[in-house]
């Protein structure tokens, strides 16, 4: 992957980066979440998020 950020400004004038580039898929493994998109398949992802202020603080 040949990386590269923008530099962008949210709403509240806050700035953030967005990965950008392009990505090569060199991953052979068919249950690969890349090789099942291109398969025309979906792909979930758990997330899970920080919403307790404890924990948040810890790890910032």
């Amino acid at each position: 992957m040949e990386e590269s950020f923008d530099e962008r400004t949210n709403p509240h004038g806050k700035k953030y980066y967005w990965l950008t580039g392009y990505f090569n898929n060199m991953d052979t493994d068919k249950s690969a979440d890349e090789n099942a998109l291109a398969d025309g398949y979906i792909s979930v992802v758990p997330v899970s998020l920080i919403n307790r202020p404890r924990v948040f603080n810890a790890i910032r």
